[in-house]
């Protein structure tokens, strides 16, 4: 069985881009890079179904700052409360056994 290959995002844009001038048929460029025709059709589609986003980069980038810091703090937050009730539930079970908790 082959491996399955991972081919990077420029590539797709660039293979995509020469089917779309069609200087060469999928048949062509599918046996030239020797990846499947309905792959390359995949990834041409995907190129012109996301073509507004090219421009879009810097607004996207913003957002996706936005929604990490949000997260980020939300996960700390979440840490910080998990870390007081650690403590006080170790606190209670050496005022209830005697000794610290076995961890």
């Amino acid at each position: 069985m082959k491996k399955r290959q991972n081919y990077s995002n420029e590539f797709k844009f660039n293979v995509s881009i020469e089917l779309l001038k069609e200087k060469k048929t999928l048949a062509q460029l599918s046996q030239e890079y020797e990846i499947h025709p309905n792959v390359l059709r995949n990834w041409m589609n995907d190129l012109l179904a996301h073509k507004g986003e090219v421009y879009n980069k810097k607004t996207k980038t913003h957002q996706d700052r936005q929604n990490f810091e949000k997260e980020r703090d939300r996960l700390h937050k979440t840490i910080g409360q998990l870390t007081v009730e650690r403590d006080f539930l170790k606190k209670k079970y050496k005022q209830i056994y005697g000794k610290e908790p076995d961890m």
